[in-house]
């Protein structure tokens, strides 16, 4: 059965780096590290995707390595790219990994990272591989990026061996990446056996015009940055909530509606415990109260709540972590269990997902509220988490920089993130 053979669809800068790829697997060219960056929609993934399928169905018995920062990252994102190709083979699973099996015994491996419960990168050791692809290399660990290096070209396969190759994607970034790979490519200075070619969604003919017409609901620092591919426009002060306007976004006394579902979003932080209640029509946000308890429990939140909702209509949304088994609480299976019998709710009132968004998903997604919703406000009376907007920062990984900050903060602020990704995600999607 003959190797696979990309289509770019008139794409020219996938061409390029498609060709680039395989000449340089060859050992035509004296690249061993590919970087394809820039924007999104620019056919990123897909690219990279098909040299990799085009490299294993070439030689017999390789094995090519995609890593991502999780196992449901690679599922929701990486792993239905790839299904979309349509072959033919066999899959085989285990617990941090999916592997792909082709008709010529060569492998694909979809891994996770798993940083969070493998810092010292354990999991690398005994890798052997052909290829590597480290997808969204910016939420990665520089410490991937090294592992990687040790681990490429460690897999022998019958015959003539190809040169190993690490491919990556990423998205502007303020990190390592940007150090490492654009900012000598900016200034003429990147030479081999690094490579980097920029991406654009105007090179992606399948981008329609409802999705450039979406876009427009991006706020502007965002837009620039993930549409327009730049890798100047960042926020010097790396507020998380940098397209939040106190004049504009708080307001006084801001009203229940009793006809209305009265949505709540938990935080589960030993101290303190905190909640925010809002409400939201399509043509308005108003988070209307927060709730923060000392030195207090799960059941006294709930006693608070309802006895200032006493006949509410609840919708409840939180912490992801509040399912665990691990957070038992007394009699219950956990959190949300607790929640659902002290409030009275019906299974369909619980909307909590089964893990928590990314942050700076969720950080794109409020600015774009923040900055484009028509009537997005916040009671004058949430006085912790109108800190939180006004102060917390990221790092340069993206990440809540807690370095600095009082015990007390960014817990308000996430209950805000995991309402706005529970109910608005539309709002970008």
């Amino acid at each position: 059965m003959p190797h696979y053979v990309f289509d770019s669809n008139g794409n020219q800068p996938q061409s390029k780096f498609f060709t680039t790829v395989w000449q340089s697997a060859l050992a035509n060219l004296p690249y061993r590290y590919l970087f394809y960056g820039g924007a999104i929609r620019g056919g990123k993934t897909y690219v990279c995707l098909a040299v990799l399928i085009s490299l294993l169905t070439k030689y017999n018995r390789a094995k090519a390595i995609v890593i991502r920062e999780s196992l449901s990252a690679l599922k929701s994102t990486t792993i239905p790219s790839f299904k979309k190709f349509g072959l033919k083979g066999k899959w085989k699973y285990t617990a941090s990994s999916q592997i792909f099996e082709f008709y010529n015994k060569s492998e694909l491996i979809f891994f996770s990272e798993a940083y969070a419960t493998d810092k010292d990168g354990d999991r690398f050791k005994g890798l052997e591989t052909n290829f590597i692809l480290l997808e969204q290399i910016e939420e990665l660990q520089e410490q991937t990026w090294q592992k990687s290096i040790e681990r490429v070209g460690s897999h022998y396969v019958p015959g003539v061996q190809p040169s190993p190759l690490i491919l990556s994607t990423f998205n502007p970034t303020q990190g390592w990446v940007k150090k490492m790979i654009y900012e000598p490519y900016s200034q003429g200075e990147l030479v081999a056996p690094f490579y980097y070619q920029h991406a654009s969604p105007k090179d992606n003919r399948f981008v329609t015009q409802e999705q450039w017409e979406n876009w427009k609901r991006m706020d502007i620092k965002s837009y620039q940055r993930f549409i327009e591919g730049s890798w100047e426009n960042f926020e010097t002060d790396n507020l998380f909530a940098y397209s939040f306007n106190a004049q504009k976004h708080v307001r006084d006394l801001l009203l229940y509606a009793p006809n209305l579902p009265l949505y709540l979003s938990f935080d589960f932080n030993i101290n303190p415990i905190t909640c925010i209640a809002a409400q939201h029509t399509p043509s308005y946000i108003n988070v209307l109260q927060e709730f923060r308890l000392q030195h207090s429990n799960i059941y006294k939140l709930c006693q608070t709540i309802k006895q200032r909702y006493p006949n509410a209509n609840f919708v409840v949304t939180g912490d992801a972590s509040g399912k665990n088994r691990s957070a038992l609480v007394a009699d219950y299976q956990h959190y949300y269990t607790v929640i659902k019998d002290q409030l009275n709710l019906f299974p369909n009132q619980l909307c909590v997902p089964n893990a928590n968004p990314p942050i700076h998903k969720t950080r794109l997604l409020l600015n774009a509220l923040f900055e484009k919703h028509k009537a997005f406000h916040i009671n004058r009376n949430c006085s912790f988490l109108i800190e939180d907007l006004l102060s917390v920062k990221v790092d340069e990984t993206g990440n809540i920089d807690k370095r600095r900050l009082p015990a007390h903060q960014t817990h308000l602020l996430d209950t805000l993130r995991y309402y706005v990704a529970t109910f608005h995600a539309n709002f970008l999607r």
